[in-house]
């Protein structure tokens, strides 16, 4: 069943959390899926869905959000499932060859075509290749005739008319394996070995999307032709509008381009399913490997139900899933609350393959402790198995459901025409009624009205029973398949918990800060319109209220100095440690206390570490927001700092380097810092320099900044003035003054790259043998108020850049799959840079690094014609003019706008500046930046050392 979440993404309501890598990451519909009958579930009446003669199926929605704009999604429900085994990776493949050339448009044409209307390649268009599916992106800025007539005419084209000339298949070829190589990981390698120890006769487990190397290097044009005419048929394929535009319009385009499309044959049979052996018992893997963070889990596997099934009975099965699941991690987390073993725990459901469906107990060990971590999860699982949930917790899951579906109610009005179209796609590969959200939560009434903790705990069998259990452990030095095996049967025999009882249910100790603030000043800005209130204790609101997203508002609380009041030796502790704050929960409550006595609501924050201030951010819904003041004016005011910090720190230290070692895009990044700035705090310092950190470190660095900076609230969204005012009046208004102190250090350290750069610099990572990366850096400047014009020059610059790189290193000799070229220009701070990223195999590093320089060279001999550089700007305004229309980006902009102002105007300036700059502007940028000698970094698999 889909429902329509917060996000406005689809999400499947019986799936518990998805952990553990590529495992999650299964489809959401199933490309075999039959039609499914006997259904309550009404169709939402703001959907129109058909048939076409050929038998396509589509469907499509008015949405203004964004104003004006038009999503696509194309289909076909085939995927990498259907591939034999000497085809495995040609549907992905056939995705490629669709952006290569078509029949409508040649080769490269496609991407400038789109680009000269404001459609950036990889943000308003791509397609993603899955087991079950294939599907196509187009997200247009406007809806009007020559935009919606390019995108349905490539989109027939995706359907019977792309191009397989052998030398497009070549050249593509690389790009296709230069993918392969970047979705490589330590990750990813162990969860394929995971999967085939789980399902070694499941075909879901040898068919990632991905491929096969030998078949990748070897497929024909024939053999990619031979499976497009295959699997893309009208019978297999659905599409999806959803935009500011009458449905009958959206209509009207899809049966002019896709009513003539005739099947090329009678359909193909679709491959059998392949055997899950459900005599299979106890069985153990062992990954060992230091790029890996440490995790044991145990997994049942069994045949799945009907896939898609909608009927009442299948519904309530999915729902007491989802109920067993959020009680046992509730517990789960209790217990790893003040275990000595044990981190984290969680069970997960994992639905999304046709051939089996899997259970597990998955369990982070704190240190050495894996066999009493991995004993005292499963002992949470069999005390509920075997008494079910108590009347408190079960009504306390449903209520949590509940209060997830009342949310989805509220932001559907506004939800966007992307969020949207991914929804009915979704619905329309399952076979699925797009149901309107009210009707989802009138159904769900329905559907628990009489459940019981037994019917609870009747579940769990059934969900807890079929092949193994099945252990799996990795990291750097996990137990051995037989110390696995004697671990689980030892913890199965082990005596059972005492009897559950329910804690006692705290109540929320943060509701009164003192006597309602006063307000000093109102001032109602323009350009952009915003108010502006200054309490008397001197918090500072800026509040913009919207229509974008109904009963949803984004909040951020910046404080401080951030990076500049910190000592460049605490930096990364800092930084670290900003992920701990709430897990240390508040003076008063424990996190786990503040979860038990808010639920079901939403609470939790993120803190940053900005340039010059600290951020909290948030996104409640706005009948939330009263709380969520309330829970970030308690962190600012009385923070805890409390014991469970320690428990965590040094797993979340050791997650940190572990990244820093294994990604060679991370180590790139942090070079220049590392190579010219050692002093700032900025890159990594030896791992036994954190050895020692602990809860009082995090004190240390927070309680100051938190508890005595001034504050400024920004509040973006669906809430009016009075219901704003009133709610910080009470929060953070009724705080004591702050005192406004000079907070900055004389000590922070700021990047400068100097007059002469260093000689080219090969780092070495301990990752994946096939990934590299090249990163070059050209100096820019230190921002000033002074340099907007410039720095929107050289952002027009790095999108030139970035285009001409991948025309010349992607498209024309294949060698990577994705690079990127961006600006930075931070004010007042380090200086700027502009960066050609490029990820590759090792062996063509010097081709990529010698193709990005010459690229560069072009550039800065102004080798740029205007249609590069309007390729370059049409995307860039579009993008502005949308992301205008997001709370986000308001949110963004005006937090902190009272201590800088000049953000705001410099906001508003921006597409002037863009519009507005010529082709010999950007020549000159080039000129006078690309011209010097970049610094050159080379990051290649290996022993870990530096070699000049």
């Amino acid at each position: 069943m889909i429902w329509r979440g917060r996000s406005g993404g689809a999400a499947t309501l019986a799936l518990g959390i998805l952990a553990f890598g590529a495992m999650a990451a299964a489809p959401p519909a199933c490309a075999q899926a039959p039609a499914v009958t006997g259904t309550d579930l009404p169709q939402d009446p703001a959907l129109r869905s058909g048939t076409l003669s050929n038998g396509l199926r589509y469907a499509v929605m008015r949405s203004a959000t964004p104003k004006g704009a038009v999503s696509i999604r194309f289909a076909v429900d085939v995927g990498s499932y259907e591939e034999t085994e000497a085809e495995r990776g040609l549907a992905h493949f056939v995705e490629h060859m669709a952006f290569r050339a078509t029949t409508h448009f040649e080769e490269g044409r496609l991407e400038h075509d789109l680009a000269g209307l404001g459609v950036a390649a990889g943000r308003d268009h791509n397609a993603f290749t899955q087991m079950f599916s294939t599907l196509y992106q187009l997200d247009l800025p406007d809806g009007d005739g020559a935009r919606l007539g390019l995108a349905f005419r490539w989109l027939r084209d995706v359907a019977d008319g792309v191009v397989f000339a052998p030398e497009a298949v070549e050249r593509e070829r690389g790009v296709v394996l230069a993918e392969k190589e970047a979705r490589n990981s330590n990750d990813q390698s162990a969860e394929d070995r995971v999967t085939r120890f789980q399902g070694p006769d499941l075909r879901s487990t040898v068919r990632s999307p991905i491929g096969l190397e030998s078949v990748l290097r070897s497929a024909r044009a024939e053999d990619l032709r031979r499976f497009h005419d295959r699997w893309y048929r009208p019978d297999t394929a659905v599409i999806a509008v959803a935009g500011d535009l009458p449905v009958e319009t959206m209509e009207g385009w899809i049966k002019a381009a896709f009513e003539t499309w005739a099947p090329n044959g009678p359909p193909t049979a679709r491959a059998a399913l392949g055997r899950l052996d459900l005599s299979r018992g106890l069985d153990a893997l062992s990954i060992a490997d230091p790029g890996l963070t440490p995790q044991v889990r145990a997994c049942r596997l069994r045949v799945p139900e009907r896939f898609g099934a909608q009927a009442l009975a299948d519904r309530r099965l999915q729902d007491l899933q989802d109920l067993w699941t959020d009680i046992l991690n509730t517990r789960l987390a209790d217990r790893a609350d003040h275990d000595p073993a044990l981190l984290e725990a969680q069970v997960s459901l994992y639905a999304g393959n046709r051939d089996a469906q899997r259970a597990c107990l998955e369990v982070t060990p704190r240190g050495d402790a894996w066999a009493p971590a991995l004993a005292a999860a499963d002992a949470e699982l069999q005390r509920l198995r075997r008494e079910g949930p108590t009347e408190l917790e079960l009504e306390a899951a449903l209520e949590r459901r509940r209060a997830s579906l009342r949310g989805a109610i509220s932001v559907v009005s506004t939800e966007t025409a992307p969020d949207l179209a991914d929804e009915i796609v979704n619905t329309q590969l399952g076979r699925q009624a797009f149901v309107e959200p009210r009707q989802l939560l009138r159904a769900y009434g329905m559907e628990v009205e009489d459940v019981t903790p037994q019917d609870v705990r009747l579940a769990i069998d059934h969900d807890w029973t079929g092949a193994g259990p099945l252990i799996d452990a990795q990291g750097e030095a996990p137990p051995g398949r037989e110390a696995l095996l004697s671990a689980w049967r030892q913890a199965e025999a082990a005596p059972p918990l005492a009897p559950f009882a329910d804690p006692p249910t705290p109540k929320w100790a943060y509701e009164n800060f003192g006597p309602v603030g006063r307000i000093a000043r109102r001032e109602t800005l323009t350009a952009p319109d915003f108010t502006r209130i200054t309490f008397r204790n001197g918090v500072v609101l800026n509040l913009k209220s919207t229509g974008f997203a109904k009963d949803s508002v984004e909040v951020r609380v910046t404080f401080g100095a951030g990076r500049r009041e910190i000592s460049p030796g605490d930096l990364f502790k800092a930084r670290v440690a900003s992920d701990l704050i709430l897990v240390g929960g508040l003076g008063r409550q424990s996190y786990r206390e503040i979860e038990a006595a808010l639920a079901p609501l939403d609470w939790a924050f993120q803190l940053d570490v900005r340039d010059r201030a600290f951020m909290l951010s948030a996104a409640p819904l706005t009948s939330n927001l009263k709380t969520q003041l309330q829970v970030m004016t308690a962190y600012v005011s009385d923070p805890g700092f409390r014991p469970q910090i320690d428990a965590r720190i040094h797993a979340v230290i050791d997650d940190a380097y572990r990244t820093y070692r294994t990604d060679p895009s991370v180590l790139a990044s942090t070079a220049p810092y590392a190579l010219l700035a050692p002093g700032s705090g900025q890159a990594p310092p030896p791992r036994r320099q954190l050895d020692s950190m602990d809860a009082a470190d995090v004190a240390r660095l927070y309680r100051g900044p938190l508890t005595e900076a001034p504050l400024e609230v920004t509040l973006v969204g669906d809430v009016d003035e009075k219901t704003a005012t009133d709610l910080v009046a009470a929060t953070f208004g009724a705080l004591p003054p702050r005192v406004e102190r000079a907070r900055e250090r004389p000590d922070v350290v700021f990047l400068r790259y100097g007059d002469a750069l260093p000689a080219p610099l090969q780092l070495r990572h301990q990752g994946p043998g096939d990934r590299a990366e090249v990163s070059l850096t050209w100096p820019l400047f230190v921002g000033t108020p002074q340099s907007r014009r410039e720095e929107a020059v050289v952002d027009l610059l790095a999108d030139v850049f970035s285009d001409a790189l991948t025309h010349a290193a992607r498209d024309r000799l294949g060698k990577t799959y994705s690079p990127d070229v961006s600006a930075y220009v931070p004010d007042a701070g380090d200086q700027g840079g502009l960066t050609a990223e490029v990820e590759t195999y090792p062996a063509d590093v010097e081709i990529v690094r010698a193709e990005t320089l010459a690229v560069a060279a072009r550039l800065a001999r102004g080798e740029i014609s205007a249609a590069e550089l309007d390729a370059a700007r049409q995307p860039q305004l579009s993008g502005m003019a949308s992301r205008r229309q997001t709370n986000e980006t308001w949110a963004a902009i005006l937090a902190g706008s009272s201590r800088d102002p000049r953000r705001v105007k410099d906001f508003a300036e921006n597409p002037r500046l863009t519009t507005e700059i010529g082709l010999d502007e950007v020549r000159a940028a080039a000129a006078r930046w690309l011209s010097r000698a970049p610094l050159q970094v080379i990051v290649m698999p290996g022993p870990e050392e530096i070699v000049r």
